[in-house]
């Protein structure tokens, strides 16, 4: 599982090593973020770009930097635009962008949010699922329902906003891939040890995790 950090790479680098970043970190770029792909491509790393939509929605800058990143490699996703703790309100943004995400090669991510059970999940128009949505829905059977789904059709699953030791176990256990969090980006020192912890199962109880 990958630890995708909103920071220059280098400071990263500089506490885990080349090697490690290049496999088990890499950079979680956003339209308003002033960290290049480049950055990480340039140690072998992945990256991904975020919409920013948990912060405001901007069509335009949004456009822009779809272009500016098009055709750059070790691209794991590009989110597409969502409304947070709205599932309805995110298949439309999801429709109305999807064509343009796909015309510049981006590998589609789509947002998980809360209410997704009441909605048609498009598992055949995206390549990775973004767990977004409230602290209840994301530690929810309806999505660890629906991350097994993705699983079960080979789908990338990345888990937003995971801080804790807890969390990553949490993300470990239900099948995530990758997942970020601005604890990383505020504390790089905390990627080394916090990396210790993927795939740590054994002493915690199930409800313990979820609830964190």
């Amino acid at each position: 599982m990958l630890n995708l950090v909103n920071r220059a790479p280098h400071s990263i680098v500089s506490v885990v090593g080349e090697q490690t970043y290049r496999q088990q970190c890499g950079l979680l770029t956003s339209v308003g973020s002033r960290h290049h792909p480049n950055n990480a491509i340039a140690y072998g790393a992945r990256w991904a770009l975020d919409n920013d939509c948990f912060k405001t929605y901007k069509p335009q800058a949004i456009y822009r930097t779809l272009a500016r990143y098009a055709g750059l490699p070790n691209c794991l996703f590009a989110v597409v635009p969502d409304v947070p703790r709205d599932a309805e309100a995110t298949a439309l943004l999801f429709n109305a962008w999807l064509g343009t995400y796909q015309r510049f090669g981006y590998p589609v991510a789509f947002v998980a949010q809360d209410g997704i059970e009441h909605t048609r999940i498009p598992y055949d128009s995206f390549d990775v699922l973004f767990i977004g949505g409230s602290n209840q829905f994301k530690y929810s059977k309806v999505l660890r329902d629906v991350v097994a789904e993705a699983k079960r059709r080979g789908k990338w699953v990345h888990h937003g906003r995971v801080n804790t030791r807890e969390r990553i176990v949490y993300s470990t256990l239900i099948g995530c891939d990758s997942y970020d969090g601005t604890h990383y980006t505020i504390e790089p020192s905390e990627v080394k040890k916090h990396l210790g912890y993927i795939g740590w199962k054994q002493h915690l109880l199930w409800e313990d995790t979820c609830a964190s």
